[in-house]
């Protein structure tokens, strides 16, 4: 059974996000974000969509910004940071303990390097990822 995901987030302006214990600067790209629900997985993707709702992670202050979209949802058959140390060969782990307060990871963040959404499409096929339908908001 699936329980680990990761998002594709396209942020469409570089800019500045408050969270409530710091400020990242966040470059226009896309990001890979990798997390994981015990139970609910579809309950928290669809959060994860929704623009509004109360920010308690720090993916919802990311997403919930007009200038961020989730462009697409890949289940891995694998732990968490498991997949993280996976989709991190696709780029560059991207800030400090930013979705990784509950282990020894610098981030559950990747900043990807010029990989087209169709060939990282064809990267998480060829390992071992689903896509998922995004849940409408």
């Amino acid at each position: 059974m699936f329980t680990t995901y990761v998002l594709v987030i396209e942020k469409t302006s570089s800019s500045r996000i408050r969270m409530r214990k710091q400020t990242i600067f966040m470059e226009k790209g896309v990001y890979l974000y990798v997390g994981s629900a015990k139970r609910g997985l579809e309950k928290r993707l669809a959060r994860h969509v929704k623009k509004r709702k109360n920010r308690f992670w720090h993916i919802d202050y990311i997403t919930s910004r007009r200038d961020t979209t989730v462009q697409a949802i890949y289940l891995s058959p694998c732990p968490e940071c498991e997949t993280l140390s996976a989709v991190s060969a696709l780029g560059t782990l991207f800030g400090r303990r930013l979705g990784s307060s509950d282990c020894r990871c610098q981030s559950h963040f990747v900043k990807l390097n010029q990989v087209s959404l169709d060939d990282l499409r064809n990267w998480m096929t060829q390992n071992g990822f689903v896509e998922f339908p995004i849940p409408s908001p």
